[in-house]
């Protein structure tokens, strides 16, 4: 799934869950913010085959599989929340229904699964287009905004 719908469900549930500091980092951090090993693969790649990634390419590591869930759980007990486990749940969920390639025990076991849906299918698009739309209508409430705004308050400064 695309960065944007991670970003998209992380902050409307962040605001869902009245999350603030630490929580509210934790939820983006493992929401959108892991999704950084992406670039460790990607540009590799892109050099290599010379054009934009096909969606045959894998680009994920073990932190987007499912194998991680232990090391997820150790952090929770150490923080003692369940935020990360929950919005890294929803990262897998989303990931796990419109990805083309899914190794749910990489690096252990390289076995490949698709996804729900079919990657950058027109219902990819399509849940897309209405994830944006979802987006819009929630913080187009005045305290929705205000949360929002409050959210990237330091990026703004």
């Amino acid at each position: 799934m695309n960065f944007l719908v991670h970003l998209i469900y992380t902050t409307i549930f962040s605001k869902m869950l009245n999350l603030s500091d630490t929580n509210l980092f934790l939820a983006f951090f493992f929401g959108t913010v892991i999704d950084i090993d992406h670039m460790f693969r990607y540009f590799p790649a892109l050099f290599k085959n010379k054009k934009i990634i096909q969606k045959e390419t894998y680009l994920k590591t073990f932190l987007q599989e499912p194998i991680f869930v232990p090391v997820i759980l150790l952090i929770c007990l150490v923080l003692k929340t369940l935020i990360p486990l929950f919005f890294f749940a929803i990262h897998l969920l989303l990931d796990y229904s419109f990805s083309s390639v899914n190794r749910p025990y990489s690096p252990l076991i390289n076995k490949e699964y698709t996804g729900l849906f079919n990657f950058r299918s027109k219902t990819y698009w399509l849940f897309t287009a209405v994830s944006v739309i979802l987006f819009i209508v929630f913080f187009s409430f005045a305290e929705n905004l205000d949360y929002l705004i409050n959210i990237f308050q330091p990026v703004i400064s």
